[in-house]
């Protein structure tokens, strides 16, 4: 009886490898496929795009004249409202409504 069950264990042992082996080569087949199929649904692009432009604000004065003026980075289609702009100072006010200004990035964004 002990005979049959060395026999028995040594078979049991070898089925258990023979079936670990084979989940371990399906485990990295599943892997590669895997991995060959994303490279072949999302090809990449080294375009670059380029979303941050300068936007040159001008504060001028009724009659015409440039009191300050700087440059702020905003992303294109990004809406710039009085809180994005730099602070006036409190003697100052804005003679129109300034609601918002939506950036083109064009290069002509003023």
């Amino acid at each position: 009886m002990k005979t049959s069950w060395k026999k028995n264990k040594k078979f049991w042992t070898a089925a258990l490898a023979v079936v670990v082996s084979i989940s371990c080569l399906l485990g990295l087949w599943t892997v590669v496929y895997a991995h060959e199929q994303s490279l072949t649904e999302a090809p990449t692009s080294d375009k670059a795009v380029q979303t941050q432009v300068e936007v040159n604000v001008k504060y001028i004065f009724e009659d015409e004249k440039v009191y300050k003026e700087e440059k702020i980075k905003a992303e294109k289609g990004q809406l710039l409202d009085s809180g994005d702009l730099p602070m006036l100072p409190d003697n100052m006010k804005f003679i129109d409504e300034f609601l918002f200004y939506e950036v083109k990035g064009d290069g002509n964004d003023e």
